[in-house]
């Protein structure tokens, strides 16, 4: 009986140790979903966002990015001060090189809304397909 109770607490503390060391893969869009929440909490706070497709490497990764203004034209323009967008990385980074977005580019907007865009995501027969809508929810799009 004691050589069991020692059994158990040996494969007992083996699976402590094991289990937290299995890497939980996150759904493509309820990854895309949170970057979607955090892009539209960005733009909320005054700064520009847009989601684009990577066409220079031709190869279908989401490249977000922010308007960076340029300070002196800000000065004498206002608010409508054109700047430079660069890329910044997010807390939610959707992972993947087999995106597609309809339009090209997604647009998030200081009132909370962004640009209503068809997106796939994978290779034909395995592909999945959502729609975005204008308040950044993303629904699986049944009709294709």
């Amino acid at each position: 009986m004691v050589e069991l109770i020692v059994i158990i607490a040996i494969v007992g503390t083996l699976a402590v140790l094991v289990v937290p060391h299995i890497s939980w893969i996150e759904p493509p869009k309820r990854v895309l979903q949170r970057a979607f929440i955090e892009a539209v909490d960005i733009a909320r706070n005054g700064t520009s966002v847009r989601f684009r497709i990577d066409k220079e490497e031709n190869i279908g990764a989401i490249i977000p990015e922010v308007l960076v203004r340029d300070a002196e034209k800000e000065r004498d323009v206002g608010k409508n001060a054109e700047g430079t967008w660069k890329a910044f990385n997010m807390q939610w980074q959707p992972a993947g090189k087999l995106w597609v977005f309809e339009p090209e580019i997604i647009y998030f907007s200081q009132d909370g809304i962004c640009t209503p865009a068809k997106i796939t995501w994978g290779r034909s027969p395995y592909e999945e397909k959502y729609l975005l809508t204008v308040t950044g929810f993303l629904v699986d799009d049944k009709r294709f």
